[in-house]
Order: structure tokens, then C-alpha cells, then sequence
């Protein structure tokens, strides 16, 4: 079973792609995080003990307060090498800037603008089986 997180400040967006998720057919665990340095702290420790709840699918907003996608991930390459985890960044924000700035990540899979549709969760879940 897929362990997918999803961070986000937004409870209607959460709340419309944990609904989304389930009409795509995952077979899958959400964790739904308001907060990211508390999902950053999260996932640090299951990395630091190897744990089998690392999500493998993570969709991060990159507008949020306290920290932000970027710092998130920023914060995440600081520990070194870690598990793959399928990073999809998820915003509002059509800035040809935010959306270069993510390929500057290796692990950012894609910039995805909100709203999501079911047809990209397809594609996301078909990527996950190859």
C-alpha cells in the first residue's frame, strides 16, 4: 500500500485531491499536513530510522507560512541522500520562475498548478507502477 502525503495549508484543496486521490484507484494511506515543519520533522525521523511509512508520493504546496515549499525542501537536502519520495509541488502560481526554480531540485518530479485534475492523478499513478 502507497503511503501519500499531502502538505498543504489549504483545507479545500486537501480536501478536494484527498477525494480526487480516491477516484484515481490508489491503493494508499493520506497523511494530510497543515503544517510543514511538523512534516519536515516527520519525515525526518522516518528516514533516521528507516522506517516503511516514508511516504512515496508527496504533494508540498509551495505557498505556505512558517515554511515553505521551497525551505521544506531546502531543509530536506540538508540531511543528505534520502529515500525516493515522488515530490510533486503543487501552487496556484503560473510564474515561468517558480516553475524553473522547481527543475533546480532533482527530486521535484513536477510543478503541478491547482486545481489538479483526476487525468493528472492517472498519469501520477502510472508513473508510480512503472
Amino acid at each position: 500500500m502507497k503511503t501519500i502525503w499531502i502538505i498543504d495549508d489549504d483545507p479545500i484543496f486537501t480536501f478536494i485531491i484527498k477525494r480526487m486521490i480516491d477516484l484515481s484507484s490508489f491503493e494508499h494511506k493520506i497523511y494530510v499536513f497543515t503544517d510543514a515543519e511538523l512534516a519536515l520533522s516527520k519525515l525526518q525521523k522516518l528516514v533516521q530510522t528507516n522506517s516503511n511509512e516514508i511516504p512515496e508520493v508527496l504533494f508540498l504546496d509551495i505557498n505556505m507560512p512558517v515554511l515553505d515549499g521551497w525551505q521544506f525542501l531546502d531543509e530536506l537536502s540538508k540531511d543528505g541522500p534520502f529515500p525516493v519520495i515522488h515530490i510533486y509541488l503543487v501552487s496556484s502560481s503560473i510564474d515561468p520562475i517558480d516553475h524553473k526554480k522547481a527543475e533546480e531540485y532533482g527530486v521535484v518530479k513536477q510543478l503541478l498548478v491547482k486545481p489538479l485534475s483526476v487525468k493528472k492523478l492517472e498519469q501520477i499513478k502510472a508513473d508510480l507502477n512503472k
